[in-house]
């Protein structure tokens, strides 16, 4: 049975933004429900490095927004 594969990466908000809208439990549920509906099932997951932004940006909103990390999801299913 040959199995095709897939990469789901799911990033979280961290600083005030992510305290306000963010819930690194119900966002990685939503999506990872929604890939199974559609077929892909979880085979592995690698934590995610913290993705590349602006310094300005960090400057510019102090506390609002930070550096977050996030996962990476490989994901596969039947062909």
């Amino acid at each position: 049975m040959q199995k095709v594969n897939s990469v789901v990466r799911i990033s979280f908000a961290s600083g005030m933004i992510g305290l306000v809208f963010g819930s690194t439990g119900g966002k990685v549920d939503r999506i990872l429900q929604g890939q199974n509906r559609m077929g892909w099932n979880v085979a592995e997951v690698i934590p995610a490095p913290p993705s590349s932004c602006c310094g300005l940006s960090l400057v510019a909103t102090p506390g609002l927004w930070t550096i977050s990390s996030g996962y990476l999801f490989i994901m596969e299913k039947s062909r």
